[in-house]
């Protein structure tokens, strides 16, 4: 999640390194739709995961860990498998080459944190999720530049 949220940060901000500054472009429909749904996905999943929110800079669940309950990952699989139908149902051709690139890393980090909860499975079997939570929990926040 830290991973694929920085890429697409770093994606949005670096496609027009290195060139000369350029008109911005009319969105499209798919561009507000894209741009909705990409809110959504900032807004909800940190929610979800207060320990990775904490680290991204995201303050507003510092006080909570990650539950890693069935109930939970229900939930977070909802969220997942919703936000996926309607990424899938957005035509990235009728985006701007900037949210091109970030459909493509939000499509794969979906991918990914489904076949994580769903295959991989990792909270059932690695028993260092559970220090890696609360070490993260706290190094984050005492790690900060106050």
């Amino acid at each position: 999640m830290v991973r694929a949220t920085l890429l697409a940060a770093l994606g949005s901000l670096c496609l027009g390194c290195g060139q000369a500054p350029q008109e911005p472009q009319a969105t499209s429909k798919a561009d507000a739709v894209f741009a909705e749904l990409a809110a959504e996905f900032l807004d909800e999943f940190p929610r979800l995961a207060p320990v990775y929110a904490t680290a991204l800079g995201d303050h507003r669940f510092d006080d909570q860990l990650n539950e890693i309950g069935t109930a939970a990952r229900a939930e977070t699989r909802r969220l997942l498998q919703r936000l996926q139908a309607e990424l899938a149902a957005i035509d990235f051709s009728q985006l701007s080459r900037a949210n091109q690139v970030d459909a493509q890393l939000l499509q794969h980090e979906l991918a990914s944190s489904l076949w994580s909860q769903d295959v991989l499975r990792e909270w059932a079997w690695n028993p260092l999720i559970y220090t890696r939570l609360a070490g993260s929990s706290v190094y984050t926040l005492l790690a900060r530049d106050f």
